[in-house]
């Protein structure tokens, strides 16, 4: 796979990226099983989706199955949104399933992975997704 975009929208070179191709019927238990590590390593996960209602389902059904999660998207009041992001940012939770209302304008310099459940339907939207992580280096 090979995503293109001119200098002013680019990935970070230093910033690693995982495809997998699966089948819809696939995605729900390989997101577990990489929230799962991911959760066991401590390391800070945003998981995008590209509606309100999937990152809710994502959040159940990672909390279901024993992965803390807490989501956040565009549906929720302003006040409720920081919140959230709070709890996730003081660690109280490592999992945080969202909208790309986290994908801009957040302090996200803690975030170590991004999971993108749901590919963007624009390339930029994917580049702010990616750019949640890795701005330090």
């Amino acid at each position: 796979v090979t995503i293109k975009s001119n200098r002013l929208h680019r990935i970070l070179p230093h910033v690693p990226q995982t495809f997998y191709r699966l089948a819809v019927s696939e995605k729900p238990i390989k997101l577990l099983q990489l929230a799962k590590k991911l959760l066991k390593q401590k390391l800070p996960t945003l998981i995008f989706s590209n509606k309100s209602s999937t990152t809710d389902w994502i959040s159940l059904m990672l909390n279901e199955n024993g992965v803390p999660t807490l989501n956040l998207n565009g549906e929720m009041n302003y006040a409720l949104r920081l919140g959230k992001y709070k709890e996730f940012k003081d660690g109280k939770v490592m999992i945080l399933s969202c909208t790309d209302v986290a994908s801009r304008g957040l302090d996200t310099t803690h975030v170590k992975h991004i999971l993108n459940y749901d590919f963007p339907v624009l390339l930029a939207d994917y580049i702010h997704r990616c750019g949640r992580t890795g701005r330090c280096g």
